[in-house]
Parts: C-alpha cells; sequence; structure tokens
C-alpha cells in the first residue's frame, strides 16, 4: 500500500473539490493521519512510557527519591529480565 502525500493539496484531485469544502476535507485529511499515528504499536508504547516516566517524575520532585527509584526500577530491569528468560528458554531447547 502506498504512502499517502502529507499534504492533499498537492494531489492533482485538489482543483476539483469545492472551495467551500476544502477547509473540512484538509482537517478530515490531518484528523485521519493523526489516529493512523497514534494508532500504531510503537507511537502508543511511546506515550505509555512516557506517562509512566512523568509519574515518575512525581515523586522525584516531591523529594521522595527513594520513591522515585523504586518507581523506575520496573522500566531499567524490565528489559534485562526479558532477555535473560529468551537466553534461558534458548539455552534450554539447543543443550
Amino acid at each position: 500500500m502506498a504512502a499517502p502525500t502529507e499534504d492533499p493539496r498537492q494531489h492533482a484531485w485538489w482543483t476539483y473539490v469545492p472551495p467551500s469544502a476544502r477547509a473540512s476535507r484538509l482537517q478530515a485529511s490531518q484528523r485521519q493521519r493523526w489516529q493512523q499515528r497514534l494508532g500504531q504499536r510503537r507511537s502508543r508504547i511511546a506515550i505509555l512510557v512516557g506517562i509512566y516516566a512523568i509519574l515518575c517524575a512525581v515523586p522525584l520532585l516531591a523529594g521522595l527519591q527513594s520513591l522515585a527509584l523504586l518507581a523506575v526500577l520496573p522500566l531499567l530491569l524490565l528489559p534485562a529480565l526479558g532477555y535473560l528468560v529468551y537466553w534461558l528458554t534458548w539455552k534450554e531447547f539447543h543443550h
């Protein structure tokens, strides 16, 4: 599937869109583009990690460094734990 052009006004059919409908079509196109971007898995993960990081920063700004560290530990340890599980599973089935 070909990627749509970023600006619908550059499309050849844009000249046939009635001038009264151009603004609404442009807004609908932009809204659909944002919905597609936010619907991607990568974007959803980035948004959730960002929200979690902001929530972890709240105790840090309140002067509770130990609580902020405990809140950040899952972000730091989960990739290492995932790799360890993968490695142990691989070792089990290949040796």
